[in-house]
């Protein structure tokens, strides 16, 4: 009986999976929605890298109670603190989940949600906690010719964090946008 227990309690700490996703599109702007800063500062003048990717799956339906975030690295994702990421937002520019939102996420013309990440191009070496001597490196993805892998999370409060597929944004699509900016 304390077997079936535990098991029961393992099994509601799993995290959902939150769907496939392909790449469709990837621009430089100096556009950063309010809904994708979740509270983060920016300074003005920055350029980000905004990758649109689509999905069958409604992350407005999704169970994203302590928050909806994208880990973001180079090819193959193995520090998701790598890269500077924000979102993801729906192709309206607003928030994905349901609280956050004033009408419900409805998917696009070709019958797929659409979401956006943003990505910053180049940041200096900085720390991911400020009293942690761990350094993340400096990167420039203008000029790093590296694919990059993304894929969308809810932190694992709950045991383990749910998370989508991981997809690759080829380093000469991020090439392309750069050109063409």
């Amino acid at each position: 009986m304390l077997l079936v227990a535990a098991f029961t309690v393992c099994l509601s700490g799993c995290g959902d999976y939150l769907g496939e996703y392909r790449l469709e599109d990837v621009r430089l702007t100096n556009e950063l929605p309010a809904d994708a800063l979740d509270g983060k500062f920016v300074p003005d003048g920055r350029q980000f890298f905004r990758v649109e990717l689509s999905s069958d799956t409604s992350l407005y339906a999704a169970e994203t109670g302590p928050g909806l975030y994208t880990d973001a690295d180079f090819c193959p994702l193995s520090n998701p603190h790598r890269l500077i990421a924000f979102g993801p937002v729906a192709s309206d520019e607003k928030a994905v989940e349901d609280y956050r939102r004033e009408r419900e996420l409805k998917p696009s013309g070709d019958g797929r949600y659409h979401y956006f990440v943003y990505l910053v191009p180049r940041s200096a070496p900085r720390k991911l906690i400020s009293n942690s001597d761990d350094i993340i490196p400096a990167y420039n993805l203008t000029d790093a010719n590296r694919d990059i892998c993304v894929r969308f999370f809810v932190p694992g409060y709950n045991i383990i964090k749910s998370r989508s597929s991981t997809v690759k944004v080829p380093a000469d699509r991020l090439s392309a946008a750069a050109a063409k900016a």
